[in-house]
């Protein structure tokens, strides 16, 4: 897998809008839109919005094939009604495309990046992600505080 952060700046009469409202709402529809356009493309490949920022729009992606990306990026954008100039496109680092993730996360471009990673495989990769960790909750039984404390003197 290749991991790639996007960055580009939206034509001036698409600026967001202020109004907390109308953001969220502009955020859903780039959920929404964002789906659409991973279901209908190649599953190899995952094209995400991290963060808007005025117009400076920072994406993400996940890819297989690196010859594909520049391509899909723009039917990616296209999709999404955005009208991008200066986009540059570098290859990162896993740690780099978790934390592009988890900022779409935060700002629910994105519905959960943990399936995400998990759809990918990349959630065994980093330890802290891993899901269905088993464990339990045990009551120390026959144990007195006494006892504790003389078991801890001896360890140390």
């Amino acid at each position: 897998m290749l991991f790639y952060k996007v960055t580009g700046i939206m034509e001036a009469n698409e600026a967001p809008e202020e109004d907390r409202r109308v953001r969220r709402e502009n955020q859903r529809k780039i959920e929404m839109k964002s789906e659409e356009f991973n279901r209908n493309s190649s599953s190899n490949s995952f094209y995400f919005i991290s963060k808007i920022d005025n117009t400076v729009v920072t994406a993400g992606v996940i890819a297989d094939d690196k010859n594909k990306v520049e391509s899909n990026l723009a039917d990616f954008f296209k999709c999404l009604d955005l009208s991008m100039k200066d986009v540059t496109v570098n290859e990162i680092t896993f740690n780099g495309i978790e934390n592009l993730l988890g900022s779409a996360d935060r700002m629910d471009y994105i519905e959960d990046d943990d399936d995400i990673m998990e759809c990918f495989g990349l959630d065994k990769i980093n330890g802290r992600r891993r899901r269905g960790i088993v464990f339990g909750d045990n009551i120390i039984q026959d144990c007195t505080k006494e006892k504790i404390y003389n078991r801890r003197a001896s360890i140390c």
